[in-house]
């Protein structure tokens, strides 16, 4: 027998193995996954995209924990981590707070009646408080799609985002310590 020959052999002989390997890790997986509980089992159902309820009390602290994009060919939905906190805060007299890259620098916010959705609303971010008070909500320079879970959280889909963009809120307390 040749050394190639040998060589050919123990190459057929370990990819064997290796197959023999995965259907074994294959079927480790399923045996788990049958036997393990489903997380989802106790949840309860959240529904989202509801028409946003214009009577929410918006106002307080809320965090982003969910961020949606498109890079061209799906979307994808990525849980945003609790540390570092990405907070908006709707206060009194529509004054706005954000500690997200791209938002600070907004100051005031206003709820519009959205004039391409019926019974659709549209929240809009704006520097200056003269830029607000005259606002029309055909001509908003940043403004979202404003949406509801069931579970009281918000969704801010952004306008005219061809592919769909968008950020998913909690409403949470923040510590004053």
């Amino acid at each position: 027998m040749t050394l190639f020959e040998c060589l050919a052999i123990e190459v057929k002989q370990i990819e064997v193995k290796q197959k023999n390997m995965k259907k074994l890790f294959l079927l480790g997986i399923l045996i788990l996954t049958a036997m393990s509980p489903s997380c989802q089992e106790d949840a309860p159902e959240v529904e989202c995209c509801l028409p946003f309820d214009i009577s929410t009390d918006l106002s307080g602290d809320w965090q982003v924990f969910e961020r949606g994009y498109s890079p061209g060919d799906r979307y994808i939905t990525e849980e945003v981590p609790a540390s570092p906190a990405q907070n908006m805060r709707f206060g009194s007299e529509n004054v706005f707070s954000s500690n997200i890259l791209g938002l600070e620098d907004y100051s005031y916010f206003k709820i519009f009646e959205d004039s391409y959705i019926e019974g659709g609303f549209v929240i809009a971010l704006f520097s200056e408080l003269a830029d607000m008070q005259d606002a029309d909500v055909e001509n908003l320079e940043h403004s979202y799609m404003l949406e509801e879970y069931s579970n009281g959280n918000i969704k801010l889909s952004f306008r005219f985002c061809i592919e769909g963009c968008h950020l998913a809120l909690k409403k949470v307390e923040v510590s004053t310590e």
